[in-house]
């Protein structure tokens, strides 16, 4: 079906696709299909595919008019935003995302006149890159103590590698493992079977135990059966606890043995030491340098004026959501699907986690985006050799699914041109630390012994209200 198009520029961030039909074109393409429907049909009075095409139209007409076109305009849609050769500005972020503008004009379908249907779609954002070179930025100085780092990574790792053992004829304390049935019961006796768990297994007084029972667990011994009231969300709910094991850590004594228990490589305690040392001073290098980015993407962001379509800010929003329930149910030791389970149990939601954080979801699509404009403003690019040598060092290197090799393959270049694009800006730019403000005093206030059940979960791992340089790939808004 021929047609003429015209984009329309409604914002910086939105356009409007006017596709106009002639009503000559149109009736070309509505008797073919009434013809076709006229050789198919049974209708009264008429053997099969005999009835006129006039009787055909007089009782399905408007439907096969509606039917001619939207077989029509999705062929054209796909058309006109399939070509190549569109107008980077014109096309849209996602063109399963379009919005018929006068629906209501259109339908029913009408023979008589020209069929004009307008499209609004949310496209990237036109903006001006903001003066990325040259410029001095002040960042807050980053604390570094080596030495106390240091002793926190030793006193990581001995714990890591701690022989994890019964518990005999002690009482649980906090700290010990414990391992128990907990039946939740309404204030009428029903259990609460979703929240009821079999051989439960926490560290006591640890923030992730969602029930806050540490003080109750405290002081009971193997087997002892307990019974504690709660009450929770204004709901009164009964826990019968029942403890099945107790155990405590051993901690491995610090020397040359441990040095090898924790790498071979490690010959003695010295040489370990050493070693930590050195990564920990490399990762207080890659630290700094993530600060002072974080310091000149900020202020990129204040100079930047730019139309951010709420299209990109829910599917970074969606992003961030589907990276923490990843995270957690790899602390969890679970799948995906679990995960999301539990924490929906928890009255923990994609909605509740994003809460509030628009503007900053807002934000960082829009530092990505102007990361993305210097990247190609300087002709930054990965090339076939360090994407292959990258997929070299992933786990992808050997597997035969080519379209799962071919999307890696994308993540990676979007993580290298990052890289590069990051080391740029911090050889291109100075950076001045500044002294961190001091702290202010906070007058200790009276706290009520209500809040919310699941708190740690809530307001511990809310990682969307921290601020630092996300890899590329993270907000990266593929076009």
């Amino acid at each position: 079906m021929d047609y003429t198009k015209n984009f329309e520029k409604i914002d910086n961030a939105t356009k409007r696709l006017t596709i106009t039909v002639t009503k000559e074109n149109f009736a070309t393409e509505y008797q073919k299909a009434l013809i076709d429907y006229a050789k198919k049909l049974t209708i009264n009075g008429f053997r099969k595919g005999k009835a006129p095409t006039s009787v055909v139209e007089s009782k399905l007409g408007e439907s096969i008019r509606g039917e001619v076109f939207q077989d029509n305009i999705d062929k054209i849609i796909e058309e006109i935003f399939s070509d190549k050769e569109i107008d980077e500005k014109n096309a849209p972020i996602d063109a399963r995302n379009l919005q018929f503008e006068n629906e209501d004009e259109l339908f029913p379908i009408k023979k008589d006149q020209d069929l004009v249907c307008k499209i609004t779609y949310s496209t990237y954002p036109e903006f001006k890159l903001p003066e990325y070179k040259g410029q001095n930025i002040d960042f807050t100085e980053v604390n570094f103590d080596e030495k106390k780092q240091l002793q926190d990574e030793i006193d990581r790792l001995v714990e890591q590698n701690a022989m994890i053992v019964e518990k005999k004829d002690k009482a649980a304390a906090k700290g010990d493992i414990v391992t128990l049935d907990i039946k939740v019961s309404d204030e009428n006796g029903m259990e609460l079977t979703e929240e009821s768990r079999e051989d439960y297994v926490f560290t006591i007084a640890d923030k992730t135990e969602p029930f806050e029972l540490d003080k109750e667990i405290v002081g009971m011994k193997k087997d002892e059966v307990k019974t504690v009231e709660k009450t929770v969300d204004k709901i009164k709910k009964s826990y019968q606890l029942s403890l099945k094991k107790i155990k405590v850590k051993e901690l491995p004594k610090l020397d040359d043995d441990f040095a090898q228990d924790v790498k071979e490589e490690y010959k003695t305690l010295d040489i370990m030491k050493k070693d930590l040392a050195k990564q920990i001073a490399e990762k207080h290098e890659q630290e700094l340098k993530d600060v002072k980015l974080q310091a000149l993407l900020d202020e990129f962001g204040k100079v930047t004026k730019m139309d951010v379509p709420q299209e990109l800010i829910d599917r970074q929003g969606d992003s961030e959501w589907a990276q923490f329930v990843s995270n957690f149910a790899q602390q969890s030791q679970g799948n995906y699907e679990a995960a999301e389970k539990y924490l929906k149990q928890m009255n923990f939601t994609k909605e509740s986690y994003l809460s509030g954080a628009a503007e900053q979801l807002s934000d960082k699509v829009k530092v990505s985006l102007i990361l993305d404009g210097i990247t190609k403003a300087e002709k930054i690019v990965a090339t076939d050799e360090e994407i292959a040598e990258e997929l070299k060092k992933s786990e992808y290197t050997d597997n035969e699914n080519k379209q799962l090799i071919e999307y890696i393959k994308s993540q990676l270049k979007g993580e290298i041109e990052g890289k590069k694009t990051y080391d740029f800006l911090l050889k291109e730019n100075t950076f001045t630390a500044k002294k961190p403000a001091p702290a202010k005093k906070i007058e200790a206030k009276e706290t009520t012994a209500k809040e919310p059940a699941d708190k740690d979960a809530t307001t511990e791992k809310k990682p969307v209200a921290k601020k630092a340089p996300a890899k590329k790939t993270t907000t990266k808004t593929t076009k």
